[in-house]
């Protein structure tokens, strides 16, 4: 009897598939409504788990190579102090994560009042210009404006004069990056950002241009003291 001659990966597989007496005929093409109709005819369970394994085979997996940034603004009024007309402040926090996993952090005061919407805009603007000043080619961006993400996409209309040059200036940002895409998240996905921005917000001092915050870690004083009563008395020490 004789066969047809395979080599590489197809006499790889006619191998293995002569130990369970099935015959392998190669096929140079198969077209589409023929896989189709054996798919509809041989359905799986939705139970059924998938094996993915094949057998002396290597598979490739592609990694993530974009890089995500995830923006927030906060904006509040400021209850007057010398004067009687209380000032607004606001801030913007930045998160990037890059492809390895890497984190960096910002946290801007802005100098000048703003409504809340104004200050998420401010937040995209600012994570788009440090995008392209850093030469970041692939970025997918997150926030949980859903307002300002709608707009951006086209999806909500914009009333209000004030958010058109806003809006503006993030489309023609985003024309000078070669991929970027945006996407609403819930706040809860959003904390870090969102913390970063409420800081900023609290700092926001037209007096100083920079405000450097020492943050280190530190033990409750309850742990200190339990260790103190376990050295002197010995044992364990009970919390009251």
């Amino acid at each position: 009897m004789t066969r047809p001659l395979l080599t590489g990966r197809l006499a790889k597989w006619a191998l293995i598939l002569m130990e369970f007496d099935i015959t392998y005929t190669p096929q140079k093409a198969i077209k589409g409504q023929a896989l189709a109709d054996f798919l509809a005819a041989h359905p799986l369970p939705d139970d059924s788990p998938l094996n993915y394994d094949l057998p002396d085979e290597e598979t490739l997996t592609v990694e993530e190579t974009r890089w995500r940034l995830y923006f927030d603004g906060a904006s509040s009024i400021k209850p007057a102090l010398r004067s009687t007309i209380p000032q607004i402040k606001a801030g913007i926090g930045l998160v990037f994560v890059t492809p390895e996993g890497g984190i960096l952090r910002y946290a801007l005061s802005l100098t000048e009042p703003c409504t809340n919407n104004e200050a998420e805009y401010e937040a995209l603007i600012a994570g788009l210009e440090l995008t392209i000043q850093m030469g970041i080619q692939h970025i997918h961006i997150f926030g949980d404006s859903q307002l300002i993400i709608k707009q951006v996409e086209g999806d909500y209309k914009i009333y209000k004069p004030e958010l058109l040059k806003y809006h503006k200036k993030v489309k023609d940002l985003m024309k000078k990056i070669p991929q970027v895409q945006l996407r609403r998240v819930l706040r809860s996905e959003n904390g870090e950002a969102d913390s970063l921005a409420k800081v900023a917000k609290e700092l926001a001092n037209p007096d100083y241009e920079e405000i450097h915050i020492t943050i280190r870690n530190r033990r409750p004083i309850s742990t200190i003291l339990d260790d103190v009563k376990r050295k002197v008395f010995g044992g364990k020490a009970e919390r009251s």
